[in-house]
């Protein structure tokens, strides 16, 4: 599996979304009517991005073994990260500790709010986990997911770290409903209790490539996601074990994240010219739909 350089998505403590933009070295902040202004990183290929405890973007790279960190007012500072590893594509999270946690090629990471940072080995020995990712469970623990191995780690948050085989390579990982979501790449949703066991496996029957990739949480508190066929979105809702999806008017690419906005709809970057995309959740109804007028 390759990976490109995907724009995460997050909804900032100012009411505005937020977005990096890898090849410009960028975070764009964009308001609810679609305007934006854009804030230039220094000599850095965002791709990791989450918002901290102090309402403080937190990115990480890919290239580059540092953690930037911006407010929204636009100012950006760096610390780098020890051991010299560096960030996986897309994960980081703010942990139950406060703390941000991020995964590594190497290690699972902790940045606290004074910008120190502590990085724990996997216990596998992994070196490569460039495509992991990294969600607070419902028990109090970090779990983080590793592709090349088909591993999911419990960490706590003193650093301890708990490796639990998988079956399939996983990429995304929320929590939802006492629960851990994992998306693999063989195309399915799989159910994790925590302890480590997989509870069930859900897959796409509809034909649609990578279901699952981009895992946020809904306004519903279910897991919603992107495709990797058309800019097409879904949803699985745990209660009744259904996936929907939903289908735009307009093909414009795929939705290569997506994130609850404060307005309480869907937002996505697609890789059409990395568009910015609004699935609205509750439409308006009119009742009468129809009205004749007569005279």
């Amino acid at each position: 599996m390759n990976a490109p350089h995907y724009p995460p998505l997050f909804a900032g403590n100012d009411g505005n979304m937020w977005y990096t933009y890898y090849s410009d070295t960028q975070i764009i902040r964009m308001n609810m009517s679609g305007g934006t202004k854009r804030i230039a990183l220094p000599s850095y290929n965002p791709t990791a991005l989450t918002v901290g405890s102090d309402h403080k973007f937190y990115m990480g790279d890919v290239n580059l073994a540092a953690i930037e960190i911006a407010t929204t007012g636009g100012s950006v500072s760096q610390n780098a990260i020890p051991s010299g590893d560096k960030v996986s594509y897309d994960g980081m999270a703010l942990g139950p500790d406060g703390n941000v946690w991020f995964t590594e090629n190497a290690h699972v990471g902790r940045i606290k709010t004074t910008g120190s940072i502590a990085e724990f080995a996997y216990s596998d020995g992994n070196l490569s986990n460039n495509l992991g990712d990294i969600t607070a469970g419902p028990d109090g623990n970090l779990w983080a997911t590793e592709y090349n191995t088909a591993t999911l780690d419990k960490v706590t948050p003193t650093g301890s770290m708990t490796a639990f085989a998988l079956g399939c390579n996983p990429t995304r990982i929320v929590s939802a409903s006492g629960s851990l979501w994992v998306s693999c790449t063989t195309n399915n949703i799989v159910q994790v209790s925590t302890s480590g066991t997989v509870v069930s496996q859900f897959y796409n029957g509809f034909g649609f490539s990578s279901s699952g990739n981009f895992m946020t949480i809904g306004g519903d508190g279910n897991p919603w996601f992107g495709t990797g066929s058309g800019n097409i979105i879904g949803t699985f809702n745990p209660k009744n074990d259904s996936l929907t999806y939903y289908y735009p008017p307009i093909n414009y690419g795929t939705s290569n994240s997506i994130a609850l906005g404060p307005d309480g709809n869907m937002w996505t970057v697609d890789s059409s010219s990395r568009a910015v995309d609004i699935y609205i959740i509750n439409v308006i109804a009119v009742t009468p739909p129809t009205l004749n007028i007569t005279g």
